[in-house]
């Protein structure tokens, strides 16, 4: 009765390590596609984030361009108006 005692326990525990080794194996499956995913979504984010932050440089760069262009045409715009005022002053007198 003694050996079939350690017969039987010798046969649970091989089937509870190998029911332990499959549920490990399972776990760092899990794992691991847990971190590709991981990595998917930071790499997604990332491109994201730069895509973003390029959008955000060229809208500054033409607000500044618009502000320059803009800037420039009021100073011409001042001067057109002094030549007409000193034009129609002169016809005037």
């Amino acid at each position: 009765m003694l050996a079939e005692h350690r017969r039987a326990l010798r046969a649970v525990r091989a089937a509870s390590l190998r029911a332990l080794d499959l549920h490990r194996e399972i776990l760092e499956r899990e794992r691991q596609r847990l971190r590709r995913e991981r990595q998917q979504l930071r790499q997604a984010a990332t491109y994201a984030a730069r895509a973003h932050r390029r959008a955000l440089e060229e809208a500054q760069t033409t607000a500044w361009e618009f502000r320059d262009a803009w800037e420039q045409a009021k100073r011409e715009g001042q001067k057109l108006l002094r030549l007409y005022d000193r034009y129609f002053k002169g016809r005037a007198a």
